[in-house]
């Protein structure tokens, strides 16, 4: 990331609590350099009957790890009641009630968000949103997106992790210290109700930690948002194979983010 300012708030926008993970190392040394946070997370995380306040609970005392005060953060799926696994279906509340809390935490000086990667639906739901508030607010080019996890390539690993696509254009580092890798990957631990996310996930992204230079972070754009994110399966659209959830189509999840941007300049 780039030098702390004064200047204003880093604006984070997650899809579910949890999401924190893939940017946890940039959050404390933000926090540790005395930047002014406001951390977003744009559905209710209510998936396997979960109750809300539970996902909200144990994201929050993750951040407080990190040194995030509770009111940085922003439950706005929570507050608003947007869905888990359907964002994309709620784009104009969602983005709505962002700009309130963007409005709230202004001026906002930069914007970080999930990579637009076909992982999950929320995530790239989500990642149209920072890149709509960001277009407004004059940000595009102070925004980055962090690949979380997607579709992965090697035989007999469905998922990878901060893994960037190089659909999503250059690639930046931004350096971990062994120790803050350490901090980091034992947040796992505070998510209890997602344990069998994590037996998956938490493995590759402990590998992840373990062989990249640090945090990948990547430009975003208006126009990368009317492509596929990659012609290779989607996640989400193999998904219900791997977890027997509904299955979600990339052209409902297209069609909503194109409605999102109709009436952009």
């Amino acid at each position: 990331m780039d030098a702390p300012s004064q200047l204003g708030t880093s604006l984070f926008v997650f899809a579910h609590q949890d999401d924190e993970l893939c940017a946890a190392p940039i959050i404390a040394e933000l926090k540790a350099a005395g930047r002014a946070l406001r951390i977003c997370y744009m559905t209710d995380g209510q998936a396997r009957r979960i109750p809300p306040a539970r996902r909200d609970s144990e994201s929050l005392a993750a951040l407080r790890a990190l040194g995030v005060a509770a009111d940085e953060v922003v439950f706005v799926g929570s507050r608003h009641r947007l869905p888990d696994g359907a964002l994309h279906e709620v784009l104009p509340e969602a983005l709505a009630a962002l700009r309130d809390a963007a409005r709230a935490a202004a001026p906002v000086a930069d914007i970080v968000t999930l990579a637009y990667e076909g992982g999950h639906q929320d995530h790239d739901a989500a990642h149209a949103l920072a890149v709509r508030l960001a277009a407004e607010l004059g940000l595009l080019e102070r925004t980055r997106q962090i690949p979380f996890y997607r579709a992965g390539t090697m035989p007999g690993l469905p998922v990878a992790a901060w893994a960037p696509l190089p659909e999503n254009g250059p690639v930046t580092y931004s350096p971990v210290s062994a120790t803050a890798r350490i901090r980091c990957l034992s947040l796992m631990r505070m998510y209890p109700s997602q344990w069998r996310v994590l037996l998956l996930l938490g493995p590759l992204l402990a590998w992840a930690y373990a062989v990249r230079p640090g945090v990948p972070l990547q430009p975003v754009s208006l126009d990368r948002l009317k492509a596929r994110p990659t012609a290779a399966p989607l996640f989400y659209e193999r998904r219900p194979q791997v977890e027997r959830r509904p299955q979600v189509e990339f052209a409902a999840v297209t069609a909503a983010i194109s409605r999102l941007f109709e009436d952009f300049p």
